[in-house]
């Protein structure tokens, strides 16, 4: 019978730095869209994302504290890409979950890293255009859907 390996969640400190690093990254958001070089389109969908992605924590936690049916990693994973990991984050600091496994913050950071390259490549004038045009496209569609 082997023993089984138990996991030590990161430091806080680390967490902390998490959460330093994703308030830099709201508050540089939050500034390109009041000096108008990025849509606030994408402001509401990473302020929607995050939130979802705290309650998701939320009730995986509880879930997890209870034995009961999870949130699959790669939904938690899915909203982080989509520019929910700065809710992330703070949901991983305030409720302690998903600190400890290394592969989970190993396919985190890298979400967070793909978010973040995604944002640094939607500052050059193609990729501008192509959001422009996307938010113009749902507009659209949700006009002729009503």
């Amino acid at each position: 019978m082997t023993a089984r390996k138990t996991l030590q969640p990161k430091s806080r400190t680390s967490l902390l730095f998490s959460v330093v690093m994703a308030f830099c990254f709201f508050a540089f958001i939050c500034y390109s869209v009041c000096t108008n070089q990025y849509p606030i389109e994408i402001l509401y969908v990473i302020c929607i994302n995050s939130i979802i992605s705290i309650l998701l924590y939320a009730k995986d936690k509880y879930a997890a504290l209870r034995g009961k049916w999870r949130i699959s990693e790669k939904i938690l994973h899915l909203f982080s890409l989509f520019g929910g990991w700065p809710g992330a984050v703070l949901a991983q600091l305030l409720f302690n979950h998903k600190t400890a496994k290394p592969s989970f913050r190993k396919t985190f950071w890298l979400t967070v890293w793909a978010s973040c390259v995604f944002i640094a490549c939607s500052f050059t004038s193609q990729t501008t255009y192509f959001l422009n045009g996307l938010i113009y496209d749902v507009e659209h569609t949700l006009i002729v859907l009503n």
